[in-house]
């Protein structure tokens, strides 16, 4: 018997990629322990996978301990790392499962003190991976290009139409948005928003400004990607130290070129799949107002070849095979 925990029910990147794996995994999982009423968890039931949702993580691993007592389980796969200290104390009292953790936010990195010989790590980038005490497995997140759409491109007469998408708060990177790009907002451009926006951030003076630049539009978070990516001429990132970013590998599928800054995760994806866009922090309101001027202009042949190489890079038949002899 096997399950897997997702600790986080929302229909963001790990869950999309946990989605993903699920459809192409050669191995059989029994059942997903998955938030209760959440939206991963519809989407999960809808596809006909056997779910369990929890409301309280202690009754969640109560649980867990009546199945390993009853059950023969030979592996349970946590798809994040915010219940570490779970299942390091189940891996101390069960020695003979196998307890694999999925590590996908620089935040859970502190939370491996030690470790157990049946806990496997996996960390989903160079970025990650050098941040955690205990060895792990990398293994960069695997993506189903679908779209494969032909790429953007814009008259001179339109409107440059950014998109925005992620969590609106400072660890994101708009921070960097409001102090350097508020003289760039003009009328033909339109900054468009798309994800919750942080309680706390809201009620900064940050926000307050970020508000006020003209033709800045705010979605909220919508889960049909067809419909941000449609409405955007490209994709603006500016979060530092994103840890992968699949937002990446999303942009590029619906053939919107991707402007970020070249460190973390985004960094990574960059280099492997010799993506041009990618600048400092410091470069990023330069180029903008170059493209925003119509003073460059993105090279499609270097964008395809970009997306070709991304397609062997990051593949999900190749993602999946190698979380799969983690579980067997």
């Amino acid at each position: 018997m096997r399950i897997i925990i997702s600790p986080s029910g929302n229909l963001y990147g790990s869950e999309n990629v946990l989605y993903d794996y699920l459809k192409n995994s050669s191995v059989k999982f029994n059942q997903v322990f998955v938030p209760k009423g959440s939206q991963f968890e519809t989407k999960l039931n809808k596809s006909g996978y056997n779910t369990f949702g929890f409301s309280n993580v202690k009754k969640l691993y109560l649980k867990i301990i009546w199945l390993l007592l009853s059950n023969n389980i030979r592996s349970i796969y946590c798809n994040e790392a915010g219940h570490v200290k779970y299942i390091l104390l189940l891996a101390k009292y069960f020695p003979n499962v196998n307890f694999i953790i999925h590590v996908r936010i620089i935040e859970d990195t502190a939370r491996f003190v030690k470790n157990s010989q049946n806990v496997r790590v996996i960390s989903i980038s160079k970025t990650i991976k050098k941040r955690i005490s205990v060895p792990s497995n990398l293994i960069y997140d695997g993506y189903e290009f679908k779209k494969m759409a032909n790429w953007a491109t814009r008259k001179e007469s339109q409107i440059l139409k950014i998109g925005v998408v992620g969590r609106v708060t400072k660890s994101k990177g708009i921070n960097l948005f409001t102090k350097q790009f508020i003289e760039i907002a003009g009328s033909n451009i339109e900054f468009h928003f798309f994800g919750d926006i942080d309680s706390y951030f809201e009620k900064s003076e940050e926000f307050k400004k970020l508000k006020n630049i003209s033709n800045s539009i705010f979605h909220g978070f919508i889960s049909d990607k067809s419909n941000i990516y449609c409405a955007v001429d490209l994709l603006l990132h500016l979060n530092e130290n994103e840890p992968l970013g699949r937002i990446f590998f999303e942009s590029i599928d619906f053939g919107k070129p991707f402007l970020g800054i070249h460190s973390g995760g985004i960094g990574e994806i960059s280099d492997l799949i010799e993506y041009p866009y990618t600048f400092s922090k410091e470069e990023i309101p330069f180029i903008l107002n170059q493209i925003v001027n119509n003073e460059i202009e993105f090279d499609l042949d270097k964008l395809e070849n970009s997306r070709k190489l991304a397609l062997d890079a990051f593949s999900i038949n190749s993602y999946s095979v190698q979380v799969d002899k983690l579980l067997k």
